[in-house]
């Protein structure tokens, strides 16, 4: 099978997702299950999978290791996104897209077992690796005495500020910012698959030097937490020339512009 024709077919299939999400409610069954994989510059690898009904994340280090995993239900909104940048990235983006056969719902539900196997654990039990994972959890809630300091995207109704005013204050300027692109939206040619907000890497570094400043052992163990266990990632704007008109039967670009891409990294 040619390239044009296998992009075709993938076309096809993130299509038949999209519609048993928006149009069937997800009452449809998918012989096989989407799935897209990135490779980090670590040798990590973040794994996207969904059957249409059930959405699976993991991120998995170089040695096999799990660093994350999460199961969100019922949302329309990814396959969406997905469909969107399959068509607009036209071969630039790192993603790797199959269709497989695989059971994400178990996959969802190996991923839960985990986590609760692994909080019943005795601390003396844990390995290096599942500390890591769990320390990773923690950035999930909001510090205690703060309502901002989460990676997770904080309610919109969400205004003041939790007891420790100073530190919240950094994590708020970071939220509130400007150039967020949420979780599972598509900007800037540029897919976020990440449950949580990225933004761009000025906003990312005045952030890590905000809550370095702060200097209370909360904010440095939140900035250690963000920047070097989990190692942030953020974006970059970059121009490139993108294709914004096509020849009759859409083979050959007709007209390109220059416009600007978000390119992710992490943070020096």
């Amino acid at each position: 099978m040619s390239c044009s024709n296998k992009q075709f077919t993938w076309y096809l299939h993130v299509a038949l997702v999209t519609l048993c999400l928006l149009i069937l409610n997800g009452e449809c069954k998918i012989e096989e299950s989407l799935y897209r994989q990135v490779q980090m510059l670590d040798g990590s690898t973040r794994n996207l999978l969904s059957d249409g009904k059930v959405i699976a994340l993991t991120s998995v280090d170089k040695s096999g290791n799990l660093q994350e995993c999460a199961v969100l239900k019922d949302n329309s909104t990814i396959p969406k996104q997905l469909f969107k940048e399959v068509v607009a990235s036209n071969g630039r983006s790192n993603a790797q897209f199959q269709m497989v056969n695989l059971d994400v719902r178990k996959l969802g539900r190996k991923c839960r077992k985990y986590i609760r196997d692994l909080k019943r654990k005795a601390e003396n039990e844990y390995s290096k690796e599942e500390r890591n994972f769990l320390r990773r959890l923690t950035t999930d809630e909001p510090l205690p005495g703060t309502k901002w300091c989460s990676r997770q995207a904080r309610p919109r109704y969400l205004r003041e500020l939790g007891e420790k005013s100073n530190l919240d204050k950094c994590c708020q300027e970071f939220h509130l910012s400007q150039d967020i692109i949420p979780p599972f939206t598509f900007h800037h040619h540029y897919l976020n698959t990440l449950p949580w907000p990225i933004a761009s890497c000025e906003t990312n570094g005045k952030l890590k030097r905000c809550l370095l400043e702060e200097g209370s052992q909360e904010a440095k163990s939140f900035a250690e937490a963000l920047f070097f266990l989990i190692q942030m990632p953020c974006y970059e704007l970059k121009e490139e020339e993108i294709c914004h008109e096509y020849e009759q039967w859409f083979n050959t670009c007709k007209t390109k512009v220059k416009q600007q891409v978000a390119v992710e990294r992490s943070l020096d």
